[in-house]
C-alpha cells in the first residue's frame, strides 16, 4: 500500500472557516488577563479527579505517562491528563513537523496547523 497523498484533502479547507485577524491592536492588560485565566484553568484541571479512575497504583511502573505527568505538574486521571494533555501533544508535534521542515505553513497546507 501506498503512502497516504495528503493532496487527497485538497477539497476540504473550503469547508471549513476562515477567521480573520484583528482589527486592531489587543492590550497587553488584556492580554495578561486572558493568559492568567488560561493558568487558572490549567492548574485547576490538573488537579481535579475524574469520576472512574483508579489512583491507588501510581507510580512510575504502572503509568507510561509518569513523566509527563511529573513534566506538566498533574496528577494521574485529572482532567489536565486525560483532557488537555492530547492536545499539548498535537500542537508540540505539529511545531516539530513545522520546523523540521516536513510540513509547509501555506494556504493548501492549513488543515495540519
Amino acid at each position: 500500500m501506498a503512502g497516504f497523498n495528503l493532496f487527497r484533502l485538497r477539497p476540504l479547507p473550503e469547508l471549513l472557516p476562515e477567521v480573520e485577524g484583528p482589527a486592531e491592536a489587543v492590550p497587553f492588560r488584556r492580554k495578561a488577563a486572558y493568559t492568567a485565566g488560561s493558568l487558572l484553568v490549567l492548574l485547576a484541571g490538573s488537579q481535579l479527579p475524574l469520576y472512574g479512575i483508579d489512583n491507588s497504583r501510581a507510580g512510575a511502573a504502572d503509568d507510561p505517562l509518569y513523566w509527563v505527568h511529573t513534566a506538566y505538574a498533574a496528577n494521574r486521571g485529572t482532567a489536565m491528563s486525560l483532557g488537555v494533555y492530547p492536545l499539548l501533544m498535537s500542537e508540540l508535534s505539529t511545531h516539530l513537523l513545522l520546523v523540521s521542515g516536513a510540513i509547509n505553513p501555506l494556504p493548501e497546507n492549513r488543515l495540519l496547523m
